[in-house]
């Protein structure tokens, strides 16, 4: 399907009705020598492949072949929600695994659910020097409000261009 992305369907259907005439001319010219009858087969082949590829392209629904879409917004306010008082339960940093392992669930669920807070600027996500390992905590502040402490390199440099 990659090659009718890159092409188009349109393109396609017309690629692939060539393969097919060119293997339907080959045959009605009549080819003796057998890799001249495998080269007509493949052509005729793939040719009828890519045209049924574009045709299926050109017809369907747009966004159908998109990847699945994530959680919705419950799913992951829920799954915010528990880590927020798992972390209050337990006060400190969490790393991954350590939620992963106390939560129980996916490591899609973990990733997605410290995404969400992460971007709202719900938890702080750190590196522990001495241990090499991401770690997560509460962030300072209220939700949404992210500390000085808890800026990156390139918050900060976008925040002091905007002040200027």
């Amino acid at each position: 399907m990659r090659v009718v992305d890159r092409v188009g369907p349109g393109r396609s259907m017309a690629l692939g009705l060539g393969l097919v005439a060119a293997g339907v001319a080959s045959a009605v010219a009549g080819v003796d020598a057998l890799l001249a009858v495998v080269a007509t087969s493949a052509a005729m082949t793939m040719g009828a492949g890519l045209f049924a590829m574009g045709l299926f392209r050109a017809t369907r629904p747009e966004g159908t072949a998109q990847a699945p879409a994530g959680p919705s917004a419950a799913v992951l306010e829920e799954r915010a929600r528990r880590i927020r008082r798992l972390m209050h339960e337990g006060g400190g940093a969490w790393t991954f695994e350590l939620l992963a392992a106390r939560l129980g669930w996916t490591e899609r669920a973990v990733a997605e659910a410290l995404a969400y807070m992460r971007d709202r600027g719900e938890i702080a996500e750190d590196l522990d020097l001495e241990t090499g390992k991401w770690v997560y905590r509460p962030a300072s502040g209220e939700p949404g409000e992210t500390s000085a402490v808890d800026l990156t390199l390139d918050d900060r440099l976008r925040r002091l261009r905007d002040e200027d």
